[in-house]
């Protein structure tokens, strides 16, 4: 929008939550907007795809992994307790965690070198984790990450297919027959299941 560092801006309430620039307001001699072409985190060289600039180190990046991680828990998900942020980091830092998969493989030999972790708090977030999974399928669709599809589309997508397997191996035009599925969400399932396939069978 050819903003630059120090101009007056309008902006507005974009669904009520996000904050939207809509357009200059006063032009001042600024900086321009230095567009990144390194990730602050790992380091990775950055990528674009349209408006937005993306890391493609999706299983080396902490804050990435974290964020994933921290979603498939989360209630309306996988509604995993006792998964804070500062937790994720720790199971990310001292057991290796690098994906949700890795949460059902944890035990209480692992849990017990993190601090904090205690007999009755690795008891109770071990029996959370095995309740898991007996989570409705729209949850779990929810909690893949599945760019584009949020917990109502999750949930259309359960209704029309039933299980994950029919999901996982529909093509963009069947899903496009769903009312709320359009062709960029078709499309970013399909590219989901392509890329992450063994993620979902693990």
């Amino acid at each position: 929008k050819g903003i630059k560092i120090g101009a007056t801006v309008f902006i507005r309430r974009s669904n009520d939550v996000i904050p939207e620039i809509l357009g200059i307001a006063e032009e001042l001699d600024g900086k321009d907007v230095p567009v990144p072409e390194t990730c602050p985190a790992c380091g990775a060289e950055l990528y674009e795809n349209g408006a937005h600039i993306f890391c493609p180190n999706e299983y080396g990046c902490k804050p990435q992994v974290c964020g994933r991680i921290e979603h498939f828990c989360s209630k309306g998900c996988m509604d995993i307790d006792g998964v804070s942020d500062k937790t994720i980091e720790r199971l990310y830092d001292t057991l290796g965690v690098r994906s949700v998969t890795d949460l059902y493989f944890l035990d209480e030999e692992g849990l017990s070198k993190i601090d904090g972790f205690k007999e009755k708090k690795i008891s109770n977030f071990l029996a959370s984790v095995e309740n898991s999974k007996q989570v409705k399928l729209g949850s779990f669709i929810n909690a893949l990450g599945i760019p584009n599809v949020g917990r109502k589309t999750a949930e259309d997508l359960a209704e029309s297919f039933k299980s994950i397997d029919a999901l996982a191996a529909a093509d963009a035009q069947s899903l496009l027959e769903i009312d709320e599925v359009g062709e960029i969400v078709a499309g970013s399932i399909v590219a989901f299941f392509e890329k992450h396939g063994e993620i979902v069978e693990r």
